[in-house]
């Protein structure tokens, strides 16, 4: 077991950051604590309130808005539209799409590709639905700063549009970028994700098994903040069961155990059951 809180765990090899994520996270032009300061790990992107567990519906805008991340040093806040499930796969994709070895966050993404990773139909409709995402991603602000340091950066820091070829050029920022240095499990990951009916919450829980390395504790009163689920903890319990159902359903859960306040999950891919638990613990009371 180790707490997701630290952020500093090894990774297996088919773990979705890559089989070296300090190696994979330096950055040209900054010291080693500056690097050390702006890794961030697939945990603060897919186990936390960043892509809240909630497909499409109202988004609200949203000014300096703490988010609840899996750190213990390091404040995120965020500036902008909300993101949902739907942003985090328009991202995922995108990444999945571009060369691994680049290191530079530039992806040339052709729209039927990215609609086809998606599951969605060639229509106009979905289309818009893509460039949305795409511009919520890019207008965004994300802010983070520790004792030290302090930044403030967009996700996808451009995006350029090819209107004959139907393609994007995006640039993600290398900090983002460098979270998902394993593509071929970015695109395992997807595959998986078109098995998924639109269920906000069953879609928060997998990517968080996929953050966590397959298996993770996570108490309750953390989980409500965490998967940032609109209204109150009751809410929350009828979701939680939809949710698990729906995953054992498309066989993605090993299993799961509701111990009290604390729900332990396993996801179903090789290595997953004998993976460390990754746990995140209860807030501190106020």
């Amino acid at each position: 077991m180790f707490y997701a809180d630290e952020g500093t765990f090894d990774t297996p090899s088919w773990y979705i950051s890559g089989p070296h994520p300090g190696d994979a996270a330096t950055q040209n032009g900054f010291t080693p604590d500056e690097n050390r300061f702006l890794r961030i790990t697939p945990a603060c992107i897919m186990a936390s309130s960043l892509f809240r567990a909630v497909w499409g519906g109202r988004r609200p805008h949203m000014h300096c808005h703490q988010l609840d991340m899996p750190t213990a040093t390091r404040r995120f806040t965020f500036t902008g539209e909300r993101f949902d499930q739907f942003d985090l796969d328009v991202l995922t994709a995108c990444l999945a799409a571009g060369d691994s070895e680049s290191g530079d966050g530039i992806v040339r993404v052709h729209m039927p590709d990215i609609l086809a990773t998606l599951d969605l139909r060639s229509r106009q409709d979905n289309r818009r639905r893509v460039h949305a995402s795409l511009s919520r991603l890019e207008h965004a602000r994300l802010t983070l700063e520790d004792a030290r340091y302090r930044i403030s950066f967009q996700m996808m820091q451009s995006l350029l549009y090819d209107r004959v070829d139907d393609t994007c050029i995006a640039r993600v920022h290398p900090a983002v970028a460098n979270a998902f240095h394993n593509r071929p499990a970015l695109r395992m990951f997807l595959r998986e994700r078109v098995l998924l009916a639109p269920h906000g919450l069953a879609r928060w829980l997998h990517a968080a098994l996929w953050a966590c390395g397959g298996s993770c504790s996570i108490a309750r009163d953390r989980l409500l903040g965490l998967c940032a689920v609109p209204g109150e903890e009751a809410r929350l319990d009828v979701e939680l069961d939809a949710a698990l159902s729906h995953l054992a359903d498309v066989h993605l859960l090993h299993e799961f155990h509701d111990r009290g306040r604390v729900l332990v999950i396993k996801g179903n891919r090789h290595g997953a059951q004998r993976s460390r638990t990754a746990f995140f613990p209860a807030p501190p009371p106020q």
